[in-house]
């Protein structure tokens, strides 16, 4: 990631730099009085052009770079004056390439860079050869240090990708073990209240004091702790077999009838029909529909739409709404600010969308006030969605 934040700063350094030195160019050609479509001005403007092209290529080739070099010869060719500051120009094609690709190639550029240099200087020397070595050589040794420094800094920004790597796998690692622990110490403690007044009423009924009462009690607490661990069990079950087509519009109007309302319910649904586990997407409606039912105030309403990819479902209601805090936090298993709630719906609900290749979002309604949960799957048989 971090290589190809170079790469595309690299790019439009040099679109940047293309168009403000021709520009800067022509206003010299001007001062000067010299034609200006001389063939400096012809290679800066074509240098430009492929320039702002190269912007759109995503990969690391040598030959973009050669290109570089060879902008920077061929100007310093018909204009000898500028040797003596251009020629620093070398160094930013040689580094980048080095660091992007860490590859040895780059020692290419450095001969490449360091020929160019002493051709340009050697056809305009007038003071012989002696007078080309010491700028020479300092130069190649520019060129070969720059490479270098450039391929230890890309194999040192590797390791420390890797580095990173481990530490966010390791950091991932602890949070599941933290967050297994946590899920471990709720269950204990969901099943401990009912097992305690289930082992009460037994000791009762052991000490001959039998009613129904205490019969009532065992039948309750059993099929209370049935009942959640059926819960969390779909919490891991994948959902996936048994699929069937179904016809959301009529499932939806299901879910609403089997619960007890008293509250307004807005539906603004249409016929779409999807392929997929029909338990797993009952399941999943009902979860985010009692939740919305619970913390309403006197409104719920239901929207279904779609395009050509997903079938979108937004429930939304005018309760409180879910604050900043804890949003991260409502589809854990057994976070709840329910009192009679097992905090286990929210969490069914996101893993059957996960495991449909979909997802849930929340986010505040603006309509209602309240909370607004937008489920998103994929229609999976596009020729037996219907829309009308």
């Amino acid at each position: 990631m971090q290589l190809n934040q170079y790469l595309i700063g690299y790019k439009l350094g040099r679109f940047f730099f293309a168009i403000f030195f021709s520009f800067f160019y022509f206003i010299y050609l001007n001062i000067i009085k010299v034609i200006p479509f001389n063939i400096p001005i012809v290679v800066v403007i074509v240098y430009s052009i492929v320039a702002f092209v190269l912007l759109f290529s995503k990969k690391v080739i040598i030959w973009e770079f050669i290109l570089d070099i060879s902008f920077i010869t061929v100007f310093m060719l018909f204009n000898y004056n500028s040797v003596f500051y251009l020629s620093i120009l070398y160094l930013f094609p040689i580094f980048f390439y080095s660091l992007l690709t860490g590859k040895n190639n780059a020692y290419i550029l450095s001969v490449i860079s360091f020929i160019s240099y002493i051709s340009v200087r050697y056809m305009y020397n007038s003071d012989g050869i002696s007078n080309l070595l010491i700028p020479s050589f300092l130069h190649g040794f520019s060129f070969f240090i720059i490479a270098f420094a450039g391929i230890a800094l890309n194999k040192r920004l590797e390791q420390q990708q890797k580095e990173i790597k481990i530490l966010e796998d390791e950091k991932k690692k602890t949070q599941m073990y933290k967050k297994l622990y946590e899920i471990s110490a709720n269950l204990a403690h969901e099943i401990k209240n009912p097992l305690a007044s289930i082992s009460g009423a037994a000791q009762l009924i052991k000490e001959g004091k039998i009613n129904e009462k205490l019969v009532d009690i065992i039948y309750k607490e059993s099929k209370r702790v049935d009942e959640l661990l059926k819960n969390f069990l779909r919490l891991t079950d994948p959902y996936k077999e048994n699929e069937e087509i179904i016809n959301l519009d009529e499932l939806i109007n299901e879910i609403v009838k089997s619960h007890t309302l008293g509250k307004k319910i807005i539906l603004n649904t249409k016929p779409i029909k999807i392929r997929a586990n029909k338990k797993a997407i009952y399941s999943l409606i009902d979860n985010i529909f009692k939740n919305a039912l619970y913390w309403s105030k006197s409104k719920v309403k239901i929207t279904l739409n779609n395009n050509d990819e997903n079938l979108i479902l937004i429930i939304e209601d005018d309760g409180k709404g879910i604050s900043e805090d804890i949003k991260d936090k409502i589809f854990d298993p057994f976070f709840t600010e329910n009192p009679k709630g097992t905090g286990l719906g929210l969490a069914i609900a996101k893993n059957i969308a996960i495991n449909l290749d979909g997802n849930i979002l929340v986010s505040k309604s603006e309509e209602l006030g309240g909370a607004k949960f937008i489920i998103k799957l994929p229609i999976k048989a596009k020729n037996e969605s219907i829309n009308s």
